[in-house]
């Protein structure tokens, strides 16, 4: 894109030009990359003469062209990598680094530069994109100097503008401080505690490259350059606002010479070919070459809409394009070709590879995974037969549906914060006064909801009331008994007057105006009265009147402090009847049958745990690990699997557990996952929790890059034999696929 020309430079004046530099010139090195060509390339440095080079180093290709270096990314051992010479910081006491550069995958603690020795990691100095495979973490650090980690947002495929510091002078007494910034603004430093620049073992530079056994980033970068001084601010400022250096661009039509260059149809001195559309997608040239799209072939992605389409693409009036570089644009599992936007299923079928391959029209939003707004991605209502343009239609999904962990940060848990579904995706909010997050559950003060504001959990109206069957599971701690009397682990229902959503109250107190009483609900209670030694599990049904109450009452002594575990499954027997069991450490303490109720009669607005539907009671002064719902009864087998392996199965964040099982008879552990085309998984485990990131948790058993096979993954292995085992499920974007390729020698 940029044009570079090196002129001799006469004897007489050379000396003179370095001292020049030594002494008052700040850019030292800059690297345009307006080469075209793969590994092996020389990346040509414009101004201090040090070139660099796209080493070859496996099957995972790197290139340069269009005005970038791009990295494909991936294990170290095979993954292309840009080098540059060895002492560009040599004589140096400050420096600056910046570049402008654009990550495209995730990739395990992966480089936006680094310097170091090459064999080790003594004294290397780094900013890495991702703090292990955390897309929005990011660490600056030299090694022995303590780090400067931040957690700026990151979007993949946007260009970032960095600026990496070294002030000797710049710390507290006059020590020396480095720090980064981020399109202009500071992000974060750190003392250097008078350890020098020329510390920095500078034997070589790498872009994308750790000097760990770290992954190689999947990034471009549009330009690279090295000052020999602290910039300043407003310089970082200045630079960020007016970007990397143009290319040349000699006809002015907004394409490069380097790209027209490139194609016969494009002359770098006609104005005219830029609104010429040579595929005849409805993109012109200039277009193209904005959106990166293949010039010579109407549908980059191969997704069955034209680039111009998706592009273009308008939604009542307003402009909502699609990616034309990606096959789903909204991650679902559907390709944006099926997804008409038409707010009716028609048909769909998947093709041998889908979404590459699918075909139909499930009339579904491109642009949201969840249509229908019911908690349950497109992609997996249409393989599993239900409509994903209506809420009412959801798929059968065996097992685990919710799943609440509440490992947010640690901190307090003011009135309407958020704690996440992991599963489904129906996060729940803190209501009240008082609760704080521990980093591995919701802690509640206890006390009065009614006339006080003691908080409490409040989860999504409808959780239930859609199901046949269902298990409520929970690890909960209870603290003390000062929550005072008929506490509840959990409710779900409606309060007085009822009637659909005039029995939803919506925060402490009485907000819907009515009388105290609950008159739908399933509750467990941590305590019957105030004594915490009994409990009671009920099921009323009078929302309307007429359903009866059915009872079930147990003598447990509870140790205050020590967590319990419980599960209370409901399973419709078809007959009329419905069966409850009740399981509290395991242990069976109640069974029954009933006549009069079926969960699709509960009126379930008031879906709370630790506080009950019937006001006056008290609220829970306790301390939830984890809540799930199922959308089947749990056998008495699979309860005691679940104790078995425990609740610290972690999804990773978006990765959404469809079912976790320990099948006894076989001794084989499985997870299952919703998975999503042109996605990888790594499973990672540890068996002591704390040990550092889990993102750095070592790959379980080989698990690692495992191709997703939508809409779901199913992984089974025999139960390890430790006696506790943590899992985390990582998933990532697999490696892009080459669109366009040719050797331009």
């Amino acid at each position: 894109m940029r044009s570079t020309k090196r002129l001799p430079i006469p004897l007489g004046i050379l000396a003179l030009a370095l001292t020049i530099n030594s002494a008052h010139s700040a850019l030292i090195h800059q690297w345009l990359f307006e080469e075209i060509g793969g590994a092996g390339t020389t990346l040509v440095d414009s101004v201090g003469n040090a070139d660099g080079t796209i080493i070859d180093n496996g099957n995972l290709d790197g290139s340069v062209g269009q005005g970038q270096v791009t990295l494909t990314g991936g294990a170290k051992g095979s993954a292309d990598y840009v080098q540059f010479p060895s002492g560009l910081l040599e004589g140096l006491d400050a420096v600056s680094i910046e570049t402008w550069s654009t990550e495209h995958s995730v990739q395990n603690w992966s480089r936006v530069f680094s310097f170091g020795s090459g064999a080790n990691v003594t004294n290397a100095w780094f900013l890495s994109w991702s703090r292990g495979t955390g897309k929005d973490t990011q660490r600056m650090e030299k090694q022995g100097i303590a780090p400067a980690d931040s957690g700026l947002v990151t979007e993949l495929g946007t260009q970032y503008h960095f600026v990496a510091t070294w002030d000797p002078n710049g710390g507290v007494n006059g020590n020396g401080r480095y720090e980064w910034f981020r399109d202009g603004a500071l992000v974060t430093g750190t003392d250097t505690n008078g350890v020098a620049l020329s510390v920095v073992d500078d034997a070589v530079m790498w872009l994308g490259r750790s000097q760990w056994g770290d992954n190689t980033a999947n990034a471009s970068w549009d330009e690279f350059r090295i000052y020999d001084e602290v910039l300043t601010q407003q310089q970082i400022t200045d630079s960020f606002i007016a970007g990397p250096t143009p290319g040349e661009d000699s006809d002015n039509d907004g394409i490069p010479d380097s790209i027209e260059n490139q194609f016969a149809f494009l002359n770098p001195n006609d104005p005219n070919d830029a609104a010429l559309d040579q595929d005849n997608d409805g993109l012109d040239n200039l277009g193209e070459v904005q959106n990166g799209t293949d010039l010579e072939n109407p549908d980059t992605d191969g997704d069955s809409v034209s680039d111009g389409d998706e592009v273009n693409r308008m939604v009542g009036g307003q402009p909502a394009p699609t990616k034309p570089l990606e096959v789903d644009t909204d991650g679902d599992g559907l390709s944006d070709g099926v997804e008409t936007n038409t707010g009716t299923f028609v048909s769909y079928a998947p093709g041998n590879n889908p979404p590459i391959t699918d075909s139909g029209d499930t009339g579904t939003d491109p642009l949201d995974p969840d249509t229908d707004g019911d908690l349950v991605g497109d992609g997996a209502e249409v393989s599993r037969g239900s409509d994903p343009t209506d809420p009412n239609s959801k798929p059968r999904l065996q097992g685990l549906i919710h799943r609440w962990n509440f490992d947010e940060p640690a901190g307090p848990a003011p009135d309407g914060a958020t704690f996440a579904d992991s599963v489904g995706g129906a996060d729940g909010a803190v209501r009240g006064d008082g609760a704080k997050f521990t980093g591995t559950g919701l802690d509640l003060p206890g006390g009065d909801s009614l006339a006080g504001t003691a908080a409490y959990g409040d989860l999504p109206n409808g959780l239930i009331s859609s199901l046949t069957d269902t298990t409520f599971e929970g690890w909960v701690t209870v603290d003390s008994a000062s929550g005072g009397n008929w506490t509840r682990l959990f409710d779900f229902g409606s309060t007085q007057p009822g009637g659909g959503l005039n029995g939803e109250v919506t925060g402490p107190g009485n907000t819907n105006g009515g009388g105290t009483q609950g008159l739908d609900y399933i509750m467990l209670s941590a305590a019957r009265g105030g004594n915490y030694n009994q409990q009671r599990l009920e099921i009323r049904n009078l929302d309307p009147a007429g359903g009866g109450i059915n009872t079930f009452d147990t003598n447990v002594v509870t140790v205050f402090g020590q967590e319990i575990h419980f599960a209370v499954t409901v399973k419709d027997l078809g007959n009329g009847t419905t069966e409850i069991n009740y399981w509290r450490d395991g242990v069976q303490q109640t069974s029954g049958e009933i006549s009069n109720t079926t969960l699709s009669e509960i009126n379930d607005v008031n879906n709370w745990l630790g506080r009950s539907t019937w006001l006056n009671d008290g609220t829970l002064d306790g301390t939830f690990d984890e809540f799930r719902i199922y959308d089947k009864a749990l056998t008495p087998e699979e309860v005691a699997d679940s104790i078995k392996t425990g609740k610290d199965i972690d999804t990773g964040g978006a990765v959404r557990v469809t079912d976790v099982n320990y099948d006894g008879s076989t001794g084989n552990f499985s997870i299952s996952w919703e998975s999503a085309a042109g996605k990888i998984y790594n499973l990672r485990s540890e068996t002591d929790p704390s040990a550092g990131e889990r993102s750095t948790w070592p790959i379980f058993d080989g698990n690692q890059d495992l191709a997703a096979t939508p809409p779901e993954n199913t992984l089974t292995f025999p139960l390890p034999a430790d006696s506790a085992r943590f899992f985390v499920i990582e998933e990532y974007p697999a490696p892009p696929v080459v669109l366009y390729d040719q050797d331009f020698e």
